[in-house]
């Protein structure tokens, strides 16, 4: 396995810069080598400054923006265009700006979609259409993302999970979690752990941490 690198920048202005010009590099070579793309987003100050930066630069009109399949990896389970969802911060900040395929944009369902007032069938949901999206070189119930994006609060947590969490230990990919921000979210702590006990060297290489406590990203390979 490789080693990790950090890359730590003085301020959160030049870290979501420094991000998001990765991210067009990695989401070009993407698209040209297989004809699509994915991308895990986040929320967070830092993590919507990234997308906000995206949006900014230029270089966004080199990405083919609707051969782009974007996902969420955790999400307040409010209702659509609250302003608590991650969702409408990341639209807010990017995706009302670029030529997406609605059809690729996968939002969380909240109390408002089929699943009403359920977190945990509203999880299920969302696994399912992982699990649909999964191709068999994926070997697992999710597919293999070009870029996850995930954020470190100042209570130490990542993706709506906070240390000592019951869900930590959870082994579906997608699990309601209930706290005091009413949240529910995927890709976890069983899903990084599948993808760095299997063939995901790669996916590793493009995960990015977000700190706006470091300020740093890291990414391997």
């Amino acid at each position: 396995m490789s080693v990790p690198e950090v890359i730590v920048h003085r301020d959160a202005q030049l870290l979501a810069k420094a991000v998001a010009a990765r991210m067009v590099t990695r989401l070009v070579d993407s698209v040209a080598a297989r004809g699509t793309a994915s991308v895990v987003l986040t929320g967070g100050g830092i993590g919507i400054a990234v997308l906000a930066e995206l949006a900014a630069t230029p270089a966004r009109d080199a990405i083919d923006w609707r051969h782009l399949d974007i996902w969420w990896g955790d999400e307040r389970f409010v209702p659509v265009g609250d302003p608590e969802r991650n969702e409408t911060g990341a639209r807010e900040a990017l995706l009302d700006h670029v030529d997406t395929d609605p059809a690729r944009v996968h939002p969380m369902p909240g109390p408002d979609g089929p699943d009403g007032d359920d977190p945990e069938a509203a999880a299920a949901r969302y696994a399912s259409w992982l699990e649909a999206a999964a191709k068999p070189e994926d070997h697992g119930q999710v597919p293999e993302f070009d870029i996850l994006m995930l954020g470190i609060g100042p209570e130490a947590h990542v993706a709506s999970l906070f240390p000592g969490m019951p869900a930590l230990y959870d082994e579906r990919p997608v699990v309601a979690v209930r706290s005091n921000y009413r949240t529910y979210r995927t890709f976890e702590h069983r899903t990084y752990r599948t993808f760095r006990t299997s063939n995901y060297r790669t996916f590793e290489h493009r995960t990015i941490v977000l700190s706006n406590i470091e300020l740093s990203y890291f990414r391997t390979g």
